[in-house]
């Protein structure tokens, strides 16, 4: 899996910000997006505002007819009201990739409503992504984007401790009576042999794999960017690490909460990785010590910390500059926002 993110902070969903009950998914819902278009940039762009807007904008390319869905519903800027949280498709170089473009723990409108609710809202409300359609005639294509799919699906399930069972595609989701009237994925998975049964079948396969993995690996080396007692503090430097470019994870040891990035069978690829970070401006250790899986706190939205800055909750001048940056977010966009709603 390549999980990158270019979080659609312009999207209506994203500024309503919802928070999932709990603060986590209860399941998974998987969707395909109905035209024939595997670029990833159809749907996911940047804002020329973002810091590593060139580095996305690069990996991506370019919408040329600025229909993706990165933008206002509120503001005329696209006619309907949809976000998920995940897309995975092709990059501009034709590699399968897949991009987080909402916070984990924050409801979307993906599925729609049915007969008893929605997968959208709480307290049902689930981590939702799309798999980029093509024709649905090549073999190759559909393999890659759905192993893709599969390890992305194993992946939220560590996370998230989430069991297989709760994996639904929006076909489903509709016949559960928790989602609109679609037919994604079913309808493309039937033209390869395969159905959602199989799809749920590989994601347990791997992570039965994983488990074993870990269980026989004698030594992993990984590179420890900090160890916090206080979980928030730990959240703040795995979303600077995040915001960073670096994929990272959060484990928990005793009444330490550690930020770690990488897994590595050969302690020589771990000390580069250590050197890429130390190049970036952080510090660390390579080791072998790890913990139970932990679910980082994505960031609030810019409007919510501006006003939280309005009403005094970070402090002034260079302290509220070092709070900020503590705690994983970009001071010059939070103080550029305060500054347009003052």
């Amino acid at each position: 899996m390549v999980l990158k993110q270019c979080i659609l902070t312009r999207n209506d969903c994203y500024t309503k910000g919802t928070k999932m009950t709990g603060g986590k998914p209860t399941g998974i819902v998987v969707h395909s997006t109905g035209a024939n278009n595997p670029n990833l940039k159809r749907y996911v762009q940047p804002l020329p505002t973002d810091k590593d807007y060139n580095t996305i904008m690069a990996d991506l390319g370019d919408n040329i007819y600025d229909n993706d869905w990165n933008k206002s519903y509120k503001a005329g800027e696209i006619n309907r009201q949809v976000c998920v949280h995940a897309f995975i498709g092709k990059n501009a170089a034709g590699n399968i990739e897949t991009y987080q473009t909402l916070p984990f723990n924050i409801c979307c409108w993906g599925v729609g409503g049915g007969a008893k609710g929605s997968y959208n809202n709480n307290p049902r409300a689930r981590v939702q992504f799309e798999i980029c359609e093509d024709g649905l005639t090549d073999k190759t294509y559909f393999d890659a984007v759905f192993k893709e799919a599969i390890e992305f699906c194993a992946y939220l399930c560590k996370v998230y401790n989430l069991p297989v069972s709760s994996i639904s595609s929006h076909a489903e989701s509709y016949k559960a009576g928790y989602g609109s009237n679609h037919g994604d994925c079913d309808h493309w998975l039937k033209k390869f042999g395969k159905d959602m049964d199989w799809f749920r079948a590989e994601v347990k396969a791997l992570l039965t794999a994983e488990q074993t993995n870990t269980a026989t690996t004698k030594k992993l080396y990984r590179v420890q960017v900090g160890a916090y007692a206080v979980k928030k503090n730990a959240d703040g430097m795995a979303n600077r690490l995040k915001n960073a470019g670096f994929n990272t994870y959060m484990v928990k040891s005793g009444t330490l909460y550690k930020v770690q990035v990488g897994a590595y069978s050969v302690k020589a690829n771990a000390t580069n990785m250590l050197n890429t970070l130390k190049k970036a401006g952080f510090s660390g250790y390579v080791t072998t010590s790890t913990g139970t899986a932990v679910a980082i706190s994505s960031l609030k939205s810019v409007d919510e910390i501006a006003r939280e800055v309005i009403n005094g909750k970070w402090g002034n001048g260079s302290a509220r500059k070092k709070k900020l940056t503590a705690a994983g977010y970009d001071y010059a966009t939070i103080q550029k926002r305060v500054n347009e709603l003052c």
